[in-house]
């Protein structure tokens, strides 16, 4: 990596080692590599298991969950597949989740690099677009990507309408329902804030804010936490280290 970077002209790596590996973070770390504060890179996620078919994965919802998607089921919304024709639709929805979370910026950032993306997972069949649809209007949607035994469900959006028929519980449901279809045995809801990952993990009752916070709908669908390697910052060149962990910390007093 630090010589394909030097090759490249690149001036620093962000890495974060995949999630099962146990060796590369120390390997990183005793090469000057530290702690990433600056990109917001993920380091929990929540994990919901699919063995045993989709009864076994509702059996885990939990009653709130259950109750909504009754409702939805009794008040006409529809789930239908999308493909890359949808996207432009599909990111705008996205993007009025983002702007009701402070002004969050939408990841992908625009149509083409979500197009871009669709092309790269779509030709091997590895990504799915789920939307829900109220009266023939798309108002919520779910981008799931499908790699090895996982299915990830990385993105969703939703333009605030027909809160009523839960679309969001609707969409996640259907989600985890065709994964089992499709024979996956995992099913990862893509990040989780750390700080609750840890209380869970602890046995920990969460604090209000905690259980108040977006990340609280998904721990309702019966799944657990899991802590992922930490990204790092690594200097192609040695002594380019301090000047990276200079810029580090300057970032992180404009933010606070």
């Amino acid at each position: 990596l630090r010589r394909f970077a030097k090759e490249m002209g690149i001036h620093a790596l962000a890495i974060q080692p995949p999630d099962a590996d146990r060796e590369m973070d120390a390997s990183i770390v005793g090469q000057g590599g530290f702690l990433d504060t600056v990109n917001g890179v993920c380091d929990s996620t929540y994990l919901i298991p699919l063995e045993g078919g989709y009864d076994a994965v509702e059996r885990r919802f939990d009653s709130e969950i259950a109750k909504k998607l009754r409702q939805a089921a009794k008040r006409g919304l529809a789930v239908t597949e999308g493909g890359e024709n949808d996207l432009e639709e599909f990111f705008e929805l996205m993007a009025s989740t983002c702007r009701r979370q402070d002004g969050v910026k939408p990841n992908p950032a625009d149509v083409p690099s979500m197009l871009r993306l669709w092309r790269s997972f779509g030709s091997g069949k590895r990504i799915r677009l789920f939307l829900a649809e109220d009266g023939g209007k798309r108002i919520a949607g779910q981008l799931c990507i499908q790699f090895g035994d996982r299915v990830t469900l990385w993105k969703k959006g939703w333009n605030g309408e027909a809160g009523d028929k839960r679309p969001n519980e609707m969409l996640m449901a259907h989600a985890l329902k065709r994964a089992c279809e499709d024979g996956f045995k995992l099913a990862d809801l893509a990040s989780l804030h750390r700080a609750i990952a840890l209380r869970l993990i602890a046995g920990e009752e969460l604090t209000p804010e905690q259980k108040a916070s977006r990340h609280a709908f998904n721990l309702r669908f019966g799944g657990s936490a899991k802590l992922l390697s930490p990204a790092r910052i690594l200097a192609p060149h040695a002594w380019m280290t301090p000047c990276l962990r200079f810029a580090a910390y300057l970032h992180g007093l404009r933010n606070h």
